[in-house]
């Protein structure tokens, strides 16, 4: 005879069931706690508060495996009964930020949704995912062998990661620097124009760009754009035959069209261009251009709504020559960034961010993104431990 009673709510072994309502305890507490006390009105531990912090963290992991014999709760939160539900609310927070825009800087009212990352929903989320994950850790260094090695590779891997992440989150600095030919800026401004002065300094030596040439397109009566597959002298979009008569790469306007002004500075490509139908027959001929900073863009208007018109150029290069000044060590760099090229200077990394694109080529300003982030070792160590657990996986797959 078949026995269908169904186990009792909180009789062990504890399973998903528990699992679930004990994470919509936390998050009924975390709701309470945002109310009573914003947890963006509470200061956060910087460097190296925030270092014992997660050192303290790690010591209540450990002390929580040596108890996990005495206290049945302890031994369940190694168990995926645990780590399934904490993970399931963990991604639905990371779900919700990732729908709903998330702001560095909200009022107390709206940080719980605005501001996920900085209220007591995130914090206690994340942390008892950690103790969770890294007591499942622990647990399975003993035996140690292949098996267990990769597990703790892969978990303790992705412990470093959500840890560092969440604690030196704190730490990190973005900046942009605004920077022209010349001067030397150690300062950025932030959305509300307000200064705040960096450790280090950047001269900008010299500003280079490359682009490709600029496409031309045709915009139909809906707006939309549409591109040619060829390119050459002859390009063809929809029913249009494109003939391209003159090109020049950079060029200024005259009352008989444009001319050739290669070698001045603001100056920008243009086209004399031919328009035939299907048939074959001539519908316009002029020129067109794209804008600059020293003339607007010229285009060509055709009889049932469509518009021919030269796009501004996309770069293919842009990089910039400069100068890093450190205020810590009174030490000078020389090297030129680019676009996944940076530059580092006393843990600042420095990434070209962008150009005065109205000027393209002759572009004199050039703005840097200044990252700091002394956290970063700790979650690239994160990253090769997993990417290790993962190498002894396909090994143990292979027996």
């Amino acid at each position: 005879m078949k026995n269908n009673d169904k186990k009792a709510l909180w009789t062990h072994p504890w399973g998903y069931s528990e699992g679930f309502l004990i994470c919509l305890g936390l998050f009924v507490v975390s709701f309470a706690l945002e109310l009573i006390v914003p947890f963006n009105s509470i200061p956060k531990p910087y460097f190296p508060t925030n270092l014992f912090c997660l050192i303290i963290l790690f010591l209540v992991v450990a002390l929580i495996f040596i108890l996990r014999k005495k206290l049945y709760f302890f031994k369940w939160l190694a168990s995926a009964e645990a780590a399934i539900p904490t993970i399931c609310f963990f991604l639905l927070l990371i779900i919700i930020m990732g729908i709903i825009p998330q702001k560095t800087t909200t009022s107390n009212k709206t940080a719980f949704i605005t501001n996920i990352s900085n209220t007591w929903f995130f914090f206690i989320t994340i942390i008892f995912l950690l103790l969770a994950l890294g007591n499942a850790t622990i647990s399975r260094l003993i035996p140690f062998n292949l098996k267990n090695l990769t597990f703790f590779l892969n978990h303790f891997g992705l412990w470093l990661v959500l840890s560092a992440g969440y604690f030196g989150s704190i730490d990190k600095k973005e900046a942009i620097l605004s920077v022209r030919e010349g001067d030397i800026v150690w300062y950025s401004k932030d959305f509300k124009g307000q200064i705040e002065e960096l450790p280090i300094a950047i001269e900008l030596l010299k500003f280079k760009a490359e682009f490709y040439d600029p496409q031309i397109v045709l915009i139909d009566k809906n707006n939309k754009l549409k591109y040619s597959q060829q390119k050459g002298k002859y390009l063809k979009i929809e029913d249009l035959l494109i003939e391209i008569k003159k090109f020049y790469k950079n060029s200024y306007p005259t009352e008989k069209g444009f001319i050739d002004a290669r070698g001045i500075h603001g100056t920008g490509a243009a086209a004399l261009i031919k328009i035939y139908d299907k048939n074959n027959n001539l519908i316009a001929s002029d020129w067109i251009c794209h804008s600059t900073v020293l003339y607007n863009e010229k285009s060509i208007l055709l009889g049932d709504g469509k518009i021919i018109r030269m796009l501004n150029p996309e770069p293919s290069y842009f990089g910039s020559d400069i100068k890093l000044y450190s205020q810590k060590s009174s030490s000078i760099l020389h090297g030129t960034v680019e676009v996944n090229n940076p530059l580092k200077l006393d843990n600042w990394w420095i990434y070209q961010y962008s150009y005065d694109s109205s000027a393209g080529a002759d572009s004199t300003i050039s703005n840097f993104k200044a990252v700091y982030d002394p956290w970063l070792y700790i979650i690239y160590a994160g990253f090769i431990m997993m990417l290790c657990g993962v190498v002894f996986m396909l090994i143990l797959l292979k027996k």
